[in-house]
């Protein structure tokens, strides 16, 4: 599944709570990340970014992600296939 990441001219949804934790990840084919699963990622430089699914149920990819941007989603894993950008960090 690929998704495109909402244009930067349109504001981001309102987070409504603050992340008890955060990880800087590692982008590993096949690996569940440490202190996951996570509930959303920060991407600190732009690019496509790719998630394995809680308990596995597949791989998504955010499109054109734009600096900055924090995608709220629960996964467990970051791919290195497929992610492009950089400066990712888990949320928990």
């Amino acid at each position: 599944m690929t998704v495109t990441a909402v244009p930067s001219n349109l504001k981001q949804a309102k987070i409504d709570r603050a992340y008890a934790f955060a990880s800087v990840l590692t982008a590993v084919d096949g690996s569940i990340a440490a202190n996951g699963p996570y509930m959303a990622f920060y991407a600190g430089a732009s690019g496509d970014v790719t998630v394995t699914g809680v308990n596995d149920t597949g791989t998504v990819t955010f499109k054109r992600v734009p600096v900055g941007t924090i995608i709220p989603v629960q996964f467990q894993g970051l791919q290195s296939t497929g992610t492009t950008a950089g400066d990712i960090v888990g949320l928990g």
